[in-house]
């Protein structure tokens, strides 16, 4: 009898054994089918590596094609000049529309364009395409000498003789406005901090030899009563502006006329 115990709770013991491996075998298959699935590529990911490939194959035979990739805002001066440039390289070039909404698969889109600009940049040099541009958009503005560009087309230079810091020209036009102005009597300043400045804005064009004209001036006034002296301050400003010895805008160091803005804010 004791020996049909024994023998009964072995065999209850194994089973339960056998049952628990079972289950951690199972667990491990569920794992493994689990992660070999995520690592499955999807039909994007398959795509991007044959456009990567084809890509490889067309660099292999000397067939180079640049992309530029063109999203919102994107603005290049001088890009026919880059392209003709290219095209004395042997290089083709494309444009590349991206859009600024993403979607998960972003990172295998335009695996060609992506890959042959890698291989270009190994073969020719990480800076080799913007030393292009620059060339190109040096060459963009001595065939248009005459033209009159935006004051951000320009390179980021003060044009404030006095400093070469492009952050600090405005602080520096107040500064040199208010040595000769005086406030007249019956000016009624701001009385708290938070209110908004009144101000006087002029737009010009600043021409490549430094002098200006094509005055177009305001003025704003958080207080009604000092409309009175619109006509004043604008003639001030005008007058300061047309004072000042200025440094011409440039583009690659190319001197340029340009259209500028001067803003005067007061108390």
């Amino acid at each position: 009898m004791r020996n049909w115990i024994i023998s009964f709770s072995l065999g209850v013991v194994l089973i339960k054994m056998k049952r628990l491996f079972i289950y951690k075998y199972l667990i491990l298959i569920f794992i493994l089918s689990m992660f070999f699935s995520c690592k499955q590529k999807n039909e994007h990911e398959v795509d991007c590596d044959f456009a990567k490939q084809q890509a490889q194959n067309d660099f292999k035979y000397k067939k180079y094609t640049w992309s530029d990739f063109e999203g919102f805002g994107f603005d290049f001066y001088g890009h026919e000049e880059f392209v003709e440039i290219l095209r004395k390289n042997n290089i083709k070039h494309k444009s590349v529309g991206i859009s600024c909404m993403i979607d998960g698969n972003e990172k295998f889109e335009h695996c060609y364009e992506r890959e042959m600009n890698k291989l270009l940049k190994i073969k020719f040099g990480a800076n080799f395409f913007d030393s292009l541009q620059i060339d190109a958009k040096k060459e963009y503005v001595m065939k248009s000498k005459d033209s009159i560009f935006s004051f951000e087309e320009c390179d980021q230079t003060s044009r404030n003789p006095l400093t070469n810091d492009y952050s600090e020209q405005f602080e520096l036009d107040n500064k040199m406005f208010f040595k000769n102005f005086s406030y007249p009597e019956n000016y009624i300043k701001r009385k708290n901090e938070k209110d908004y400045f009144s101000y006087t804005s002029t737009s010009f064009i600043l021409m490549k030899d430094g002098t200006a004209k094509n005055f177009e001036t305001q003025s704003t006034f958080q207080n009604s009563k000092n409309k009175t002296f619109e006509k004043s301050f604008n003639q001030k400003v005008e007058d300061y502006t047309k004072r000042i010895n200025w440094k011409p805008a440039t583009i690659q160091g190319i001197p340029v006329n340009s259209y500028m803005d001067v803003t005067i804010t007061y108390q």
